[in-house]
């Protein structure tokens, strides 16, 4: 017959057991549960790898887009600028008409005041034709500041009017007209100098991004101005 030690002993052994199994009943949960955290935190990674190739895809989209529109653009500003262009620029010379023509209708005396001259020393130059006035002709070859080119004096009007026949070759071809009037202007010389010419769709495209009358204009003031400086001594 089981004694009062017997019957506590085995309460004792089954409440062991049953602790046992609610340990064990634990860990197999906390295990199993470190797995799912394990397989949906590598689900995470492969989402977040994934929407990151997404809008990599996007920005590049956007970036072709934004290139063709912003070439179309450019295009049709191109289209709509004028098919000739004209620059020009006058000043005031306190110096007989006849002093400022002969500067201008004599091709060897340009190296004294053209700004064209100084913008490359090693430019070669060659001279054939008349001395000066009509049929002189002058040419250039030089550095990609000057380019390459042909002027031939078309008509020589002492002491009022030179008119040039202007051709560029390099570094863009172009043919055009340069004109020199020299005016009585009260008591001065009004003295204007003009270039103007076709503009083909290369021209139209290089004014969307290039103010042409600023930069061809600004050397134009500087050749007057030598001009005044030199006949007003």
């Amino acid at each position: 017959m089981p004694t009062l030690a017997d019957t506590d002993f085995a309460d004792a052994g089954s409440r062991s057991r049953l602790a046992f199994d609610r340990v064990g009943r634990a860990l197999v949960a906390q295990s199993r549960l470190a797995q799912s955290n394990a397989v949906f935190a590598q689900i995470r990674v492969t989402d977040v790898f994934s929407t990151k190739e997404i809008p990599m895809v996007e920005i590049i989209s956007v970036i072709a887009i934004v290139l063709a529109i912003a070439i179309a653009i450019v295009l049709i500003l191109a289209a709509t600028k004028p098919g000739s262009f004209s620059v020009e620029r006058a000043i005031d010379v306190h110096a007989p008409p006849e002093r400022i023509f002969a500067l201008i209708n004599d091709f060897h005396q340009w190296v004294s005041w053209s700004p064209y001259e100084t913008k490359d020393p090693d430019m070669k130059r060659s001279y054939s034709g008349a001395a000066s006035g009509k049929g002189a002709v002058y040419g250039w070859d030089g550095n990609n500041n000057v380019g390459s080119g042909r002027m031939e004096i078309l008509e020589a009007s002492p002491p009022s009017k030179i008119l040039i026949k202007l051709d560029f070759f390099k570094p863009f071809e172009g043919h055009n007209t340069a004109e020199f009037t020299m005016l009585p202007h009260g008591d001065a010389t009004h003295v204007n100098w003009a270039m103007r010419g076709p503009a083909p769709f290369m021209s139209k495209l290089m004014q969307v991004f290039i103010n042409l009358d600023h930069m061809v204009g600004k050397d134009f003031e500087a050749g007057l101005a030598n001009l005044k400086k030199l006949t007003e001594k």
